[in-house]
């Protein structure tokens, strides 16, 4: 039963959000806490819910909301101009080799497995190079998602270490074996 309501609930946000009926803020507050009278919770439940959840991703938000600020006033200060004339001049502005550059950058930085990290770290340092080139911000996401995703599937990559938490007392090695 929660089960059904919990895909009801993120199909519901997701095709309220994509025909633009109500605006994300709306839509990630008012539907879950409606879901979850639906499924029997009682108000002080919810809110036990919500703070919890609160506690779990203030940090991650913190980091993103500082370092947006952060590599956004390195940008326009132009810490990343030398980056980008460099990169232009080894690549000749061709954007099969910039999206080749964009998957080896990436590769090296996810070899720590933190996702947060490599997304942190590629996208404000690429971003500049594909305006200057005039390429798609998406194709830089979507080859920084991609690869980021292919390296999640080494052993020291980002899910394997979460697995023992998510399923109780499992070795990690289980992930592989």
């Amino acid at each position: 039963m929660i089960t059904a309501l919990g895909f009801t609930m993120m199909l519901s946000i997701i095709v309220l959000i994509l025909l633009r009926r109500i605006s994300p803020v709306v839509a990630f507050t008012t539907i879950p806490v409606a879901i979850c009278l639906l499924a029997g919770f009682s108000p002080v439940e919810i809110g036990t819910f919500i703070k919890n959840g609160l506690i779990t991703v203030a940090p991650t938000a913190a980091l993103f909301l500082f370092a947006i600020l952060y590599f956004g006033i390195m940008r326009d200060r132009g810490l990343f101009d030398p980056l980008v004339n460099l990169l232009i001049r080894c690549t000749g502005g061709k954007p099969l080799l910039i999206a080749l550059v964009t998957v080896v950058v990436t590769a090296v930085v996810h070899l720590d497995g933190v996702g947060a990290a490599t997304f942190l770290l590629t996208i404000p340092a690429l971003l500049p190079l594909y305006k200057r080139v005039n390429m798609s911000p998406t194709m830089l996401l979507m080859l920084v998602g991609t690869t980021a995703g292919v390296g999640n599937m080494v052993p020291w990559g980002e899910p394997l270490p979460a697995q023992p938490l998510l399923l109780g007392s499992m070795p990690p090695n289980c992930g592989w074996g």
